[in-house]
């Protein structure tokens, strides 16, 4: 959960994950800025009786470990914001996390990660399986994945995974709108219903990476 930090109080922002074992963390520009206080959570399994993992959360962590991160790259055009620890941590990233958006196959099963109502005070995070529905660029020169799922407020930031595989093939970024794609040849005030969302291509995170000196694994 990436988070806004203020005095005490925290504010959910949207999902994010790990990108690098050498501390990074993917996330979507449009829910931060450069200059923002931020932290990350991850919520925990409460301990049950015998000191094992309970098999259930509560629904509402009212708290949480935070730490602090930092936005060290910041790429408004394409979506994307690479954001790193400010602390040593010992992380485990699966090598070879970068997937191939544009050889995966329309039909492929995905799988979305992300914490759907953390807007909401719920800290679930929760798994989306859809389809991959399409691939464009969009008017903007964006390379994008689109799939069958509607998302939810809290999922922006969160990776979009090919099932065959397992590897990221973007981070989840909205609903998709086709009127945004051409605008100048709509009247005001018209809107469609759709089912899609659409993820940036992964590609532009592992730019924002490269930007830093890191080559993903």
């Amino acid at each position: 959960m990436l988070m806004r930090q203020s005095g005490e109080e925290v504010e959910f922002l949207a999902s994010a994950f790990i990108f690098h074992d050498a501390g990074y963390l993917l996330t979507v520009a449009h829910a931060t800025a450069p200059d923002e206080e931020l932290i990350v959570a991850s919520p925990e399994h409460s301990a049950g009786e015998s000191g094992g993992t309970a098999p259930f959360m509560p629904a509402t962590l009212e708290h949480v470990a935070p730490l602090p991160v930092s936005v060290v790259q910041y790429d408004a055009d394409h979506d994307v914001a690479l954001l790193k620890f400010k602390v040593d941590l010992s992380l485990s990233a699966p090598n070879h996390v970068v997937g191939n958006p544009g050889g995966s196959r329309i039909g492929t099963t995905l799988m979305s990660l992300g914490f759907s109502f953390g807007h909401y005070r719920v800290h679930t995070p929760t798994v989306l399986q859809s389809v991959l529905s399409g691939k464009m660029q969009s008017t903007t020169g964006t390379n994008v994945v689109l799939f069958d799922r509607a998302i939810h407020a809290g999922d922006p930031g969160g990776p979009l995974v090919n099932v065959t595989d397992e590897r990221v093939i973007g981070i989840v970024a909205g609903a998709f709108d086709p009127i945004e794609q051409r605008k100048e040849e709509h009247e005001k005030g018209v809107t469609v219903t759709t089912s899609l969302s659409y993820a940036t291509s992964i590609e532009y995170g592992d730019a924002l990476l490269r930007r830093e000196g890191v080559e993903s694994r």
